[in-house]
C-alpha cells in the first residue's frame, strides 16, 4: 500500500509539473556508515559492527514565487536487519513533505506546514539529530518573519498524538471524552545581526507532555530560553550560549541551565586552534527538586564528544550533570581539502555522586575527511575514552568491573545531490 501511494504521488507530482513553468527539482542523499563499538570499557568483550545505510530522495517545485512544495522520502537500515537475503523490512517513511507560502498578502514573512526540521544555531538546543540513523523531524506548522537584518520563526509541532482520525459513530466518542494526552512543542527563535561579525539569537520554546502517568500532574511542562552570542575579533572566535529551564516534570519542580563558551583562534590558512566549556547542570542526589538540564531536542553529537555517552543528559549523568572542558584544533592538511580534526574532552560531573565520586572520564576524538567530489565527503574517525570512577561506577556488572579504555571507530561516505 505504502508503495502504490509513493508512486500515485509521484504520478501526481510529475502531471502537475507538465502543467507548469516551472521544473521539479529531484534531491537526495546516502548515507553510509560502518562502525566498530568498543564503548562497553571492557576490552575481552565482542565488539560489534554496525553497517548503516540511510538513502533520502526528495522532490521540490515552485509554483511561481509564492508556493513552494516539498517532499523528501527515507529509508534507514542496518545491513542484514531483513535476515535473508529475499526478505524485506517496512520502513519506509516520509522523512519531510510540506508546504510553505511566501508573502501572503504581500506581508514579510512565510508560512510552513507539514512535516519539516527546527535547525537553529549550534544545535544545542533545536537540532536535526542527523548522525542518527533516522534524524530528527516535526509535524506541525511554521511562521517566518524578516525584518531588515532580524528574522524570527514562530512554530508549533506534535511530537507526539494520541488523537487518531476516525468516522463518527457513537462508539468512537465515548463519554466521559478521553483526555488529551497529547505531546506538544511551541517555540519562538529569533536572529539578528548586530554588525558584520556579530550574531545574536534569543528563543524560548515550550514542551507540554500532557500525559499524566502519576494520575494528576502532566509528565512535563517545561519552558526553556535563552541566547546565542557570537562576535569575531580578527583570528579570534567567541560563541557564548546559555538556556535556563523552568516548570514541572511529574510533581516535581523543575530549575536547571546549559552554559557553553567556546572560543577558536585562527592560526592560519590551515590550522585553527578551539578551546570550550559546557556546563549542564545536575541535581544532589536525593533531591527533589529536578536540576538536571533536559536536552530534549538538541544534537548532542555536535556538542559533548564523537563517542555519544552523554546524549540524554539525566539518563547518561545519573542524573549528576556534566561539565566538558575540551580543546582541539582544526588542520588542513594539503591543498585537496584533506582536513585532521582533533579534540580532546575532560568530562566531569556537575554535581558528585552519594559516594563523593565527580570523575566521568576523558575522551579524544581523531577524524579525517575528504571530500571526494562536490557534495561527497569520505571521513575516518576513532575514538578513546579513558574511565573515571563516575563511568566505573555506572557501567559496573554482576559479572564484575568494565575500567578499560573503551574505544570507537567509524568510516562514513556521504554524498549528497
Amino acid at each position: 500500500m505504502k508503495k502504490l501511494f509513493i508512486f500515485a504521488l509521484l504520478n501526481l507530482t510529475f502531471s502537475v509539473s507538465a502543467q507548469t513553468d516551472e521544473a521539479i527539482k529531484l534531491s537526495g542523499q546516502i548515507h553510509f556508515r560502518t562502525e566498530f563499538d568498543g564503548r562497553d570499557f571492557n576490552n575481552k568483550t565482542y565488539a560489534p559492527n554496525y553497517n548503516i545505510l540511510r538513502t533520502r530522495v526528495g522532490l521540490s517545485k515552485n509554483f511561481g514565487d509564492v508556493l513552494n512544495v516539498f517532499v523528501q522520502f527515507q529509508d534507514s537500515r542496518n545491513f542484514g536487519e531483513a535476515m535473508t537475503s529475499l526478505g524485506y523490512i517496512k520502513n519506509l517513511d516520509l522523512s519531510q513533505a510540506y508546504f510553505m507560502i511566501n508573502q501572503p498578502f504581500n506581508l514579510p514573512l512565510s508560512v510552513q506546514t507539514g512535516r519539516f526540521r527546527l535547525i537553529y544555531g549550534t544545535q544545542r538546543f533545536l537540532g536535526a539529530n542527523d548522525w542518527g540513523l533516522i534524524g530528527r523531524h516535526y509535524d506541525g506548522a511554521r511562521i517566518s518573519v524578516k525584518l531588515g537584518k532580524s528574522k524570527a520563526d514562530i512554530f508549533g509541532a506534535t511530537v507526539a498524538s494520541m488523537v487518531k482520525t476516525m468516522n463518527p459513530s457513537p462508539n468512537g466518542y465515548p463519554f466521559e471524552a478521553a483526555p488529551d494526552e497529547n505531546h506538544s512543542l511551541y517555540g519562538i527563535y529569533t536572529s539578528t545581526s548586530l554588525s558584520e561579525k556579530t550574531l545574536l539569537d534569543i528563543f524560548a520554546y515550550y514542551e507540554l507532555n500532557r500525559k499524566k502517568t502519576n494520575g494528576t500532574d502532566a509528565n512535563l511542562d517545561l519552558l526553556t530560553a535563552g541566547f546565542s552570542y557570537s562576535n569575531t575579533f580578527g583570528k579570534i572566535g567567541l560563541t557564548t550560549e546559555f538556556g535556563y529551564q523552568t516548570g514541572k516534570s511529574a510533581a516535581n519542580d523543575v530549575s536547571a541551565f546549559v552554559l557553553s563558551v567556546t572560543g577558536s583562534y585562527k592560526a592560519s590558512e590551515t590550522a585553527s586552534l578551539f578551546a570550550n566549556f559546557d556546563w549542564y547542570s545536575g541535581t544532589e542526589p536525593g533531591g527533589t527538586k529536578i536540576n538536571t538540564y533536559i536536552n530534549s531536542f538538541s544534537t548532542g553529537h555536535l556538542v559533548l564528544g564523537y563517542m555519544d555517552y552523554f546524549g540524554g543528559i539525566a539518563a547518561s549523568t545519573m542524573n549528576l550533570g556534566v561539565k566538558d572542558i575540551n580543546i582541539g584544533t582544526d588542520i588542513f592538511l594539503n591543498n585537496t581539502g584533506l582536513k585532521l580534526n582533533a579534540a580532546m574532552h575532560h568530562f566531569l560531573s556537575d554535581k558528585s555522586s552519594s559516594s563523593g565520586e565527580n570523575v566521568f572520564g576523558q575522551e579524544l576524538d581523531l577524524t579525517l575527511s575528504y571530500p571526494v567530489v562536490k557534495g561527497s565527503v569520505i571521513s575516518l574517525g576513532a575514538s578513546l575514552f579513558m574511565p573515571g570512577d563516575l563511568m566505573k561506577s555506572y557501567y559496573k556488572t554482576a559479572q564484575g568491573a568494565r575500567e578499560d579504555t573503551a574505544f570507537w571507530s567509524y568510516l562514513m561516505f556521504v554524498t549528497n545531490f
